[in-house]
């Protein structure tokens, strides 16, 4: 409100004869808007479409939150497998769970539901679970990794080894009458210390038969398929032979579908789009979440295929990284720090993407096939969760977002070798991408398909 110049606050008409304005007092004008008058015309919107999912929703920017995740978690395999194996109450023969499979897989996110099913359902009261998300520095020092492990089951706890480690579990659970059901995310960086490995997993085969202990999960991604290689020759220390190592797949198109339908009363996509994206995540359910959640805060889930893909693909696909896929984000910075020899790798993986093997790869890099499995060429593209391994060894991107995430970071002069020619919009948005106007002619104008 603009208060007049020739208004002042002794004024009768404005405030009553009896107004006086103190000399310590603060006086506030306030005026009230009109009320919008009945039958104004506008049209009311339905009520199941009133609001729309605003961007300060997203509040999990990594591995889908279990609040973001709507596909039912009972159609889940892992999930269900999981949670039959913690139910169980049997004094030994505890089991050993080893999840894996690339970023973006849900496999956090699993985690997270498994903690709410037992801090929530009274047939596993008697169950303590115990979250230890590993990183790199835990595993430095064995005696770091013990004392980090005991601060998740009691912070003021001072473990130094193994022995003071398993005290703490038998004093806690003994205290709280339960069991303690260990959780590890991100098991893969425990692999770069063999020897520490070699006494977790030792630990593992005791605690599988122990009254205080409910069972093991460890989420991981190549490192940890990989494993069973390193400490297969000692069946005493490995629980590969006796754990369960279960695969994260993607989604299928009827869980995908039914998420659709789910939705469709407050957002209804349209056909086109809900197969687009099905299509462009491939399932993995962190970009298919991620897909959908950017699509409504934008407004755009109306539209359909061939014109949501050109606002996403040119003009929306670097706010989509940074603000709602840090993963992929995260990844496109670590590609260009490959060597030359794995980007050789990655280009030839692009081109005939699902055809070769990882000897394949290396034959077309000029190296002899080696048959090492701890140091292949393509080791660091399927533990960056870039690259995906069938079981017939053949390899894959692991979406086609991801192969866009990998162009778009390939060197400028290489565009022209990895693109794929036959999608002039993805062409058209990586050489824009480059800024520089040389880069968008020499690679448009040489196309078969450019205009």
């Amino acid at each position: 409100m603009k208060m007049r110049p020739s208004w002042k606050l002794n004024k009768k008409e404005l405030f009553g004869p009896s107004f006086t304005p103190g000399d310590e007092e603060i006086h506030v004008l306030v005026e009230l808007p009109e009320a919008a008058p009945v039958g104004d015309g506008i049209a009311k919107e339905p009520p199941n479409k009133k609001q729309r999912l605003e961007g300060n929703r997203i509040s999990y920017a990594g591995p889908l939150h279990r609040d973001e995740f709507a596909v039912p978690f009972d159609t889940i395999d892992a999930f269900r497998q999981i949670k039959e194996g913690f139910s169980r109450k049997e004094v030994i023969g505890h089991p050993l769970f080893l999840l894996y499979g690339p970023r973006q897989f849900g496999k956090t996110t699993i985690a997270y539901r498994i903690m709410d099913w037992i801090a929530s359902d009274s047939s596993v009261a008697d169950v303590k679970y115990v979250f230890f998300e590993m990183h790199e520095s835990d595993v430095a020092e064995e005696g770091t990794f013990w004392g980090r492990l005991g601060q998740c089951i009691d912070e003021e706890s001072a473990c130094c080894d193994y022995a003071s480690f398993r005290r703490l579990m038998v004093e806690c659970t003994t205290h709280d009458r339960t069991q303690l059901c260990l959780i590890v995310d991100e098991m893969d960086h425990l692999f770069s210390n063999k020897e520490l490995a070699a006494k977790f997993l030792s630990a593992l085969r005791k605690w599988k038969a122990a009254p205080y202990f409910r069972g093991f999960l460890g989420i991981g991604s190549h490192e940890l398929v990989h494993h069973h290689e390193i400490f297969r020759g000692d069946d005493k220390t490995s629980p590969f032979n006796i754990g369960n190592m279960i695969k994260m797949v993607p989604f299928s198109v009827e869980q995908m579908s039914a998420f659709f339908k789910l939705i469709e009363p407050r957002y209804e996509f349209s056909q086109s789009l809900q197969c687009g994206i099905m299509k462009y995540s491939s399932g993995a359910p962190g970009v298919f979440g991620s897909l959908i959640r950017f699509t409504v805060d934008n407004n755009k889930w109306t539209l359909e295929w061939h014109k949501w893909e050109p606002w996403f693909q040119v003009g929306a696909f670097s706010g989509y990284l940074t603000q709602y896929n840090n993963t992929y984000h995260r990844i496109q910075g670590d590609l260009r720090s490959l060597t030359e020899l794995e980007w050789e790798a990655l280009k030839y993986i692009l081109e005939d993407n699902g055809s070769l093997t990882a000897s394949t790869v290396e034959g077309y890099c000029g190296i002899a096939v080696r048959g090492d499995q701890q140091r292949r060429l393509v080791d660091p593209l399927l533990r960056m969760g870039i690259v995906v391994q069938g079981s017939s060894g053949e390899l894959a991107i692991v979406s086609e977002m991801m192969c866009r995430v990998c162009v778009e970071a390939l060197p400028e002069r290489e565009i022209h070798q990895a693109a794929n020619t036959d999608d002039p919009v993805l062409l058209l948005s990586v050489a824009l991408g480059q800024v520089y106007p040389k880069t968008i002619s020499n690679h448009l104008v040489r196309n078969r398909q450019a205009p």
